[in-house]
Order: structure tokens, then C-alpha cells, then sequence
């Protein structure tokens, strides 16, 4: 037996740890020292929230790319609306909770893999980087799979660990069907014509806790009464307070933030299915052709979505504070999603009130680039102007309907939910007692940029964390060029000059979590098609983003 392992169980031994609260023990820095000697563990969540963004109101205010370089803008804490370096309206959320030296806004990235203009086609290539196969699934891995191969591989996590926290939070209006809209993650293909196979998420609180957690778990079983749950909870509870009396400061410090987001995850488990429980499921059903989606209307009431993602949250970023995995994914609801936020009414004006689906509303924005840009033309027939999707202030955004007041206070919601997981991470410890946020990556991305004109030229991305990884340059927007042609607005997925592809960025998370992509290149080469110029093709793998990096 090694040293460290001897004294990893003299140190169980000493608090009187048991099965019930070993897995958070495995979180507090005097039960991991000696791991890992001068290195500090690096964590990855892939983050996704569906059908775009309300253009205007995304990312933040700085000056635009001009020439064929990124421009980068420091994120400010203090600039108000329209401050230069300030959030816009959806993003402030971040601002608020504290976070602005942790963003990295990245905009005028192109999923140009995702060829086609569709829903499916963005969310299959948006970790993949690659084409959809026969309008399926996509023909390569996404990025985690990748990561994680090679972090076992390493020795860092074990295989175990790899698929163990691809969570998803399900809403009561999606599809209980397994399809290209609804999976984002894919393995390796079994052969070189062979699509790549799905990764399949957890979708249940309950289930992410049994198979996270299960020594925790394991008196409850897959399906537990409320009688059963209560009784370990409270075991569970009793254990922890017991072992934190015999800590020190900073363990105890960890122990008890771990017990106060396990007690929040039941309580919102509960809550979940409290609400499930009067809430009609729809029965599997497949997507129709053609838009709108559209879900069964009796899944709307008392959808249990939210508390999904309150409890999916706290077992995330459980988690990875007791280091179970490096390599994380977390999905909110599906491509097309028909997800209704009825929650949000007691909130909202009348005008505003949340009658339809988020897929529905976001299909009541531009049909093109036209209404965003209102120079162009101007001061000749083939000229719009550098950056012009941000001529238009957030002002102005409603008026004369060009976009949906519940299209912006979804997005904002849901940029509400990613802050908020954001904040619990920086409220806890990486097991060498580092703050967590500062060494985790969130990368939160999107299947499209515009929901109604199902463009993805301008995929809205945007980085949390790492701050203190020592390998991101974090509080920044970074604009790479979109130089517009008079034809393009009406051309959906034809690239301007000097665009920069979300290939690179995946190939960068790789670089920031310690391994290397085959060929130093991720993704497919290129894509070929009459949408993307009169060559035919288009050459896609530039290498690292530099801007980003220290």
C-alpha cells in the first residue's frame, strides 16, 4: 500500500467518516493532500441553453472589430448600460452576482460545421465541430469525450468518471424521445462511414445523486419513498455535523457548504416532483415537419424545469468539488426547445406574459440580419459597415415588434441559472483548497444565433471561471471580425470576411485542460457547399485563440 493511501485512511479513520459521507470527504483539502503534488486540477462543463440569443441584448459594449483582428475590450464591474467594457442587458446577471472578472465574452464566432441552418444541425456540431450525418447525428466525438480519454489515459480521473456527470434538466415539455435535437454529446465512431453514437445524459435529480453519490444514496435506491429519503437525509445530515466538530477551519468550511447544497438538492428534488406529480407528462411523441414545435399543452403546468436545474446545479458543482470528474456537461431542455416559462409571469408585464413556447417566441425575431442593420448601403450599395448587429441599441430592441419582450427575459433567465451555478462554484474548494470557479471552465453555448433566422455565423459563446488557472486571460470581450457584405443579410450562413470558427475554441478548452487534439485540429477541415463562397469550401482550423490564452 503507498504512503498516500495509508494516510488517505488514517485520515477517514480519525474523523470517523462512513460510507454515507465519504464522497464529500473526498472534497475537503486535509483528505486529498499529497495528490496531486504541484499541480492544481483543471475542471471543463460544457453548458448549453437552447434556440439563440436575442441578438442586441447579448454579450457586452466595446468598440468593434474593424480590420482582420479580434479587438478585446476589458469587462468592467462599474460601467453602466452602454458603458464600454459593461454587460449587456441579458448578460448582467454576471455583473450582479460578482462575476466580471471571471467572463470571457467571445463574439463573432461561426459554427460552420453546423451546414445547413437548422436547429439539428447546430446542436450536433456544437461540441462535435462536425458535420451531421444523413440528418442524424454527428460523424465525430465532441470535445469531452475527447478531454476525458485523455485525462484517463493520464491517469487524472478515472474511466469510471468520464460519462459520470453529463447531466440534463429536463423540462416536462420535452421530447422523452432519443434524437439529434435532444443529445449533444457523442462518442467515436465505430467506423470511418459509421455517424458517431450518442452519449446518453442523466435526466433526473435522483438518478445524477445515485450515480454521483452512491454510497450516499444507496439505502434510497433508484425510486425512493419520501418516508426512506427522509430517514437517510437526516442520517446523512447527522454524520456531517458530527465529522465537521472535528475538523479543521477550512475542511469544515468545505464540509458544511457540501451539506448545505446536499440539503438544497433534496429539497428541490422533492419540489421537482412535487410539481411532476400534477403535471402531465406528454407521451413520447416525435418531432413534427416544419415550424413552429410544438409540445402537448398539458405538460405546461407545474413543469418542474426549474427546480431540475436547481438540483442539477448543486450535484454538478458537488461533484467536482469532491474532484469525482474533471470533464462535466450540463444541458437546459432541448434544441427546438418547448419548454413554456410560465414562472416567469408574476414577473413580467402583461404584454410580456409567457403564452408560448421559447422555440415559438424565438421565431417571432428577424428573419434576416435587414432589421439590425439600419446603415447599410450607406455610404455605398455593397457596404454595411463593421459589426453592424450592435447598431441597433437595446432601446430599441422592442419597439415596432422586432423582437419579443419574452424572448429577452427567457434569455436572461436562463443567463440567471448559469450565473448562479457560476457563484456556488466560487463558493467552494478544489481539493487542494483552491477556489473552485477560479479552476474550472464553464463554456456556455448556444445550437443557433438567431432563433428565427437559424444562422449560426455569430454563435453567441461565452467562458466562466478559471480566472485563477493561471491559463486564461478571464474579464475580457473578445470581438472577432464580422465585416458584412449588403448580401448578406438575407444569406444566412455564408461567411464574412475574416470570420473565426468555434473549431478553434474547442481545440483551446482541450489546450486550458492539459491535453491535445489529434493534429492539433478539432473537428472537420472543412465544408464544402455553395453557402460558403465560390470556391465551394471552406478552410476551417486556424489553431489556438491566442486572445484568450496567458
Amino acid at each position: 500500500m503507498s504512503r498516500y493511501l495509508s494516510e488517505r485512511r488514517r485520515f477517514l479513520k480519525l474523523v470517523g467518516a462512513s460510507a454515507l459521507t465519504y464522497p464529500f470527504l473526498r472534497g475537503v483539502p486535509s483528505y486529498a493532500a499529497g495528490s496531486d503534488a504541484g499541480t492544481e486540477p483543471m475542471y471543463l462543463v460544457l453548458l448549453y441553453t437552447s434556440c439563440g440569443c436575442v441578438r442586441p441584448l447579448w454579450g457586452a459594449y466595446g468598440p468593434p472589430a474593424t480590420g482582420a483582428s479580434a479587438v478585446v475590450t476589458p469587462l468592467s464591474a462599474s460601467a453602466g448600460d452602454g458603458g464600454v467594457g459593461g454587460f449587456r442587458p441579458t448578460l448582467s446577471a454576471f455583473q450582479q452576482k460578482g462575476l466580471t472578472d471571471q467572463v470571457i465574452v467571445l463574439d463573432g464566432l461561426n459554427n460552420a460545421a453546423a451546414n445547413g441552418g437548422t436547429h439539428e444541425a447546430g446542436m450536433a456540431s456544437l461540441w462535435t465541430a462536425s458535420t451531421i450525418v444523413n440528418g442524424s447525428n454527428a460523424s465525430g466525438p465532441s470535445i469531452d469525450q475527447v478531454i476525458g480519454q485523455q485525462l484517463v489515459a493520464q491517469g487524472v480521473m478515472p474511466s469510471t468518471s468520464l460519462n459520470a456527470a453529463n447531466l440534463y434538466a429536463v423540462s416536462a415539455c420535452d421530447e422523452q424521445t432519443r434524437g439529434v435535437h435532444n443529445r449533444m454529446l457523442y462518442g467515436t465512431p465505430s467506423g470511418a462511414a459509421q455517424p458517431a453514437p450518442y452519449v446518453d445524459p442523466i435526466t433526473t435529480p435522483s438518478a445524477a445523486l445515485g450515480s454521483l453519490f452512491p454510497t450516499a444514496t444507496k439505502a434510497v435506491g433508484p425510486d425512493p419513498t419520501l418516508q426512506i429519503r427522509q430517514q437517510v437525509q437526516k442520517q446523512v445530515n447527522s454524520e456531517i455535523g458530527s465529522l465537521a466538530s472535528r475538523l479543521c477551519t477550512e475542511d469544515r468550511i468545505q464540509l458544511q457548504s457540501l451539506q448545505s447544497m446536499w440539503n438544497q438538492a433534496d429539497s428541490d428534488l422533492a419540489a421537482a416532483a412535487a410539481a411532476a406529480s400534477s403535471c402531465m407528462q406528454p407521451a413520447a411523441f416525435t418531432q413534427p415537419a416544419g415550424d413552429p414545435f410544438q409540445a402537448p399543452s398539458a405538460c405546461v403546468s407545474n413543469d418542474p424545469f426549474p427546480q431540475n436545474i436547481s438540483a442539477m446545479s448543486n450535484i454538478l458543482a458537488m461533484s467536482l468539488a469532491c474532484d469525482l470528474t474533471r470533464v462535466a456537461s450540463f444541458q437546459l431542455s432541448q434544441a427546438l426547445s418547448p419548454t413554456q416559462h410560465t414562472w416567469l409571469n408574476a414577473s413580467l408585464p402583461a404584454s410580456a406574459q409567457q403564452t408560448s413556447t421559447h422555440h415559438v417566441f424565438s421565431h417571432m425575431g428577424p428573419a434576416s440580419f435587414g432589421p439590425l442593420i439600419p446603415n447599410c448601403g450607406n455610404p455605398g450599395p455593397n457596404y454595411c459597415g463593421p459589426d453592424p448587429l450592435y447598431s441597433i441599441s437595446p432601446a430599441e430592441v422592442y419597439q415596432n415588434n422586432m423582437y419579443p419582450q419574452q424572448l429577452g427575459a427567457i434569455d436572461a433567465w436562463y443567463a440567471e441559472q448559469v450565473a448562479a451555478f457560476a457563484y456556488s462554484l466560487s463558493q467552494l474548494k478544489t481539493k487542494t483548497g483552491k477556489n473552485l470557479l477560479d479552476q474550472t471552465i464553464i463554456c456556455w453555448g448556444s445550437e443557433l444565433d438567431m432563433g428565427a433566422y437559424h444562422n449560426h455565423d455569430d454563435t453567441p459563446f461565452l467562458l466562466v471561471g478559471g480566472k485563477g488557472s493561471g491559463k486564461l486571460k478571464t474579464g475580457q470581450l473578445v470581438r472577432f471580425p464580422l465585416n458584412l457584405t449588403a448580401d448578406y443579410y438575407n444569406q444566412g450562413n455564408k461567411p464574412p470576411t475574416n470570420n473565426r470558427f468555434h473549431n478553434d475554441l474547442l481545440a483551446t478548452l482541450a489546450h486550458v485542460m492539459g491535453v491535445s487534439v489529434p493534429g492539433g485540429t478539432f473537428g472537420t477541415t472543412s465544408v464544402p457547399g455553395t453557402n460558403f463562397g465560390a470556391t465551394g469550401s471552406l478552410t476551417l482550423n486556424q489553431g489556438l485563440i491566442n486572445e484568450i490564452l496567458t
